[in-house]
């Protein structure tokens, strides 16, 4: 509830790109579960229990409050936001996992919301393969595949930015995120081939709501998700 609060009271930039970040690390750990199931084919396993756990208790809260908050706050922040690939992949990561969950079609205007969100991520991880390419000297030393299925590479911890806002003692967990170098999200090496696996595995079954929701995607947004199938 604090942290709700203060998204409605004194948000600041810095704090909605905590709290979007947090959101995406959280449901990126279902990644597991779904990469699981989908090599498995066992595609009635993809639900993932984070993000059902996550929209369940914010639905306790208030009905519709993930959804709320997906809309007013947290996607335009997706791809304005994230700076360097641990953040660029676990938040990819996570809104994929988030809106592959079925109990995300049960938000209001939930097509609409989904189509949103995977325009962002799209946007994030299209933009962002120059900016991971962007590295210091000492980075360039771990030659560490990027994750876009080429060899740029990975910032090591000391490029991440560790500026700290000065947050009440409530905030204090939320705000070491942004010196986060935990992977929820280890199975996954390449960011666009698990965005296709799962776009594949939702065709696949059928699932109308996944598929009349990419329906609503722009031609160029629309091209990428071809790309990312084919690749899957």
């Amino acid at each position: 509830m604090l942290i709700l609060n203060r998204l409605q009271s004194k948000k600041t930039p810095k704090y909605v790109k905590l709290v979007t970040k947090f959101v995406g690390f959280f449901s990126a750990i279902d990644s597991t579960a779904i990469s699981t199931a989908i090599s498995s084919n066992n595609y009635s396993s993809m639900n993932g229990e984070y993000v059902t756990t996550l929209i369940s208790t914010l639905n306790e809260i208030q009905p519709q409050l993930l959804a709320g908050l997906l809309s007013g706050i947290l996607v335009s922040s997706i791809d304005n936001t994230i700076r360097n690939f641990a953040e660029i992949k676990y938040v990819t990561v996570g809104y994929m996992c988030l809106i592959n969950n079925p109990t995300f079609f049960e938000f209001s205007d939930s097509k609409v919301l989904f189509s949103s969100v995977l325009a962002n991520i799209i946007k994030l991880v299209e933009d962002s393969t120059s900016k991971v390419s962007k590295q210091t000297d000492e980075s360039i030393n771990n030659n560490v595949s990027d994750g876009f299925g080429s060899q740029n590479l990975m910032p090591n911890a000391s490029s991440i930015d560790d500026e700290q806002d000065l947050y009440q003692s409530s905030f204090s967990k939320l705000s070491t995120l942004d010196g986060l170098i935990i992977d929820p999200c280890p199975l996954i090496k390449d960011l666009r081939v698990f965005m296709g696996s799962v776009i594949k595995a939702q065709v696949s079954t059928g699932n109308s709501n996944f598929t009349e929701s990419v329906s609503l995607l722009q031609p160029t947004e629309k091209s990428f998700v071809d790309l990312y199938f084919r690749s899957a």
